[in-house]
């Protein structure tokens, strides 16, 4: 009978260490889960275009009275650069 109780005593310390282990790792997991999260939170996404894609259309000479501006114009403007 002292030997089964023994056993049965080894067995639950041994399931008890498992348990312990595990809920350590499961610890550690959440950790990599949340550096990652806060990884792809700062990531930006970009469009790109397919090889089909409609490029944008400037002229290397504006006429004038021509409204319509060059390419790099239209990107410096939007980014606030003065010309």
């Amino acid at each position: 009978m002292g030997s089964l109780l023994e056993e049965l005593a080894r067995r639950e310390a041994a399931v008890r260490q498992r348990i312990e282990e595990i809920r350590e790792r499961i610890a550690e997991l959440n950790g990599l889960l949340e550096a990652e999260e806060d990884q792809l939170a700062r990531l930006v996404i970009r469009r790109r275009r397919g090889f089909w894609a409609r490029r944008p259309r400037w002229s290397r000479n504006p006429q004038p009275g021509n409204d319509r501006l060059s390419l790099l114009e239209r990107r410096g403007r939007r980014h606030g650069w003065e010309w």
